[in-house]
Formats: structure tokens, sequence, C-alpha cells
């Protein structure tokens, strides 16, 4: 069995021994606040690019997160890949890795 899944402590929201999500795999501080969402990988990259300071993290299940400021203001984008259940999992992860209230925009059809 992998060291990943023998370090999880909770299985209704598994977290690794490093404390980062099993799905979108980040951690406390790396995820801001505010959130830019789309569905492709190029796009997420593309839209980091307006970013400074960008730090990137990626997971085994397709999501991938950049973090960076904008203006000085933090701000995360995050590729979910397809699917309200993508989504669901991003959310409810990346809100576990934030202090405070968050906000969401969602950019890209809906197909």
């Amino acid at each position: 069995m992998p060291t990943e899944v023998r370090n999880i402590r909770n299985a209704n929201f598994p977290k690794n021994g490093e404390g980062r999500t099993y799905h979108v795999f980040t951690k406390d501080g790396e995820v801001a606040n505010r959130v830019v969402t789309v569905g492709a990988h190029h796009r997420a990259k593309m839209i980091s690019s307006f970013l400074d300071d960008v730090k990137h993290v990626g997971s085994d299940r397709g999501f991938e997160t950049y973090t960076g400021t904008l203006r000085g203001t933090p701000v995360s984008v995050i590729a979910t890949g397809m699917g309200l259940p993508m989504v669901d999992m991003m959310v409810r992860e990346v809100n576990a890795c934030c202090e405070g209230k968050m906000l969401f925009l969602r950019l890209g059809t809906c197909g």
C-alpha cells in the first residue's frame, strides 16, 4: 500500500501526512480566498500568466492550481477538468485550506 494512502487519518476528509488534500493536493496557505476556476489546464496556465509570483501545485487527480497575486491581492486559478463532481471536490478541499470567506469565479462553458 502506498505511503500516501497509509498516512490518511480521516476517510471522510482525507489528507496525507503533509496535510495535503487527497484530490486537489493543496495544503494550508497554498490557495487564496479568491479563486478563478476553469475546466481546461491550458486556460488555467494562461490566466495565471497575469499573476505575479505564481506558485504551481499539480495533483494526480487532474487538478492544477496556480496561486499568485493580482495588483497585490492573492488569487488562485484552478483547473478542475469536466463535471460537477470535480468542482464539488475542489470547492470542499480548497475551502479546507483557507480561513475566512471565499469567492469563486467560474470562467468557461457549462457543457
